[in-house]
Parts: C-alpha cells; structure tokens; sequence
C-alpha cells in the first residue's frame, strides 16, 4: 500500500473555500487503486489529507490520468499559500474499517505509523497534534 501525505497551510478567511474545494475529491471514488483519503484539521490553519492507494503503480495512473483535472476543477490552488507532500510505503493500516464506522463530523482522531504499519483512530477529547475530522473529505474507494 501507499499512503499520500499533504499538509495544506490554509489563511483563515479562505479555510472554508479550502474545504469545499477538497470536497470535489469525491470524483476520485471510482478510480483504480483509490482505498480511502480521508482528512481534518490540525489547527485552524493547517489541513491534512490522507490518500491510500492499493499500490504505487495504480496511483501514478492516477496522476496522469485524473490529478490535474479534479485538481484545476476544484482551483484549490487558490486557497492554500503552501502544501508539503510525503509518502509512505506499507504494509497494513490497522483497524481502519472500525475507525470509519465510529467517526463523525469535527471528531478528534489520531494518526500514527509504526514501521510498516499505520493507524487512525478516534479519541475521545482533542489532543496536541490530532486532527479534527471532515466528514466531507472521506473518499472510500471501490478496491476489492
């Protein structure tokens, strides 16, 4: 698996522009190798968004084929001064199907990797360094 890390510096007055332009990600349920991406806030400047692929082949498809366009569609340029982007290769993420039926709108979660391994989950009160939960964001992909 691949996990996509991007972690978007948003201003205040265009954090709810930002928003409703990651809400246009929903086009990439459908395509091959999509699992999930899923994201939240930081801080009320600081937005991360996850993608998690099948593998890194179906996702460079992806980038050729899709990425520009949702991406131009959505002129969510426009609404983030700075973006840093990271990957990850693993194995598994743990307990993922329990995190999706237990996550509502503005709950707080964790996310961590271990080794090969990775998690999200939801905690009870927000923490230093967790993430508020856009609901909008969640894209559940149709792998197998």
């Amino acid at each position: 698996m691949l996990i996509k890390h991007i972690t978007c510096f948003v201003d205040e007055e265009s954090r709810e522009a930002f928003s409703r332009s990651q809400d246009e990600w929903v086009q990439i349920q459908s395509v091959p190798g999509l699992m999930w991406q899923l994201g939240g806030w930081k801080n009320e400047r600081e937005a991360h968004i996850w993608g998690i692929w099948t593998d890194e082949v179906l996702y460079e498809d992806f980038m050729k084929k899709n990425h520009d366009t949702i991406y131009d569609k959505a002129e969510q340029d426009k609404n983030y001064h700075s973006i840093s982007i990271s990957f990850k290769k693993i194995e598994a993420i743990e307990n993922m199907d329990e995190f999706l039926m237990t996550i509502q709108d503005n709950d707080p979660f964790i996310y961590f990797i271990d080794g090969e391994q990775c998690m999200f989950k939801r905690t009870e009160t927000l923490q230093e360094g967790e993430y508020k939960f856009v609901a909008s964001w969640l894209v559940c992909g149709l792998y197998p």
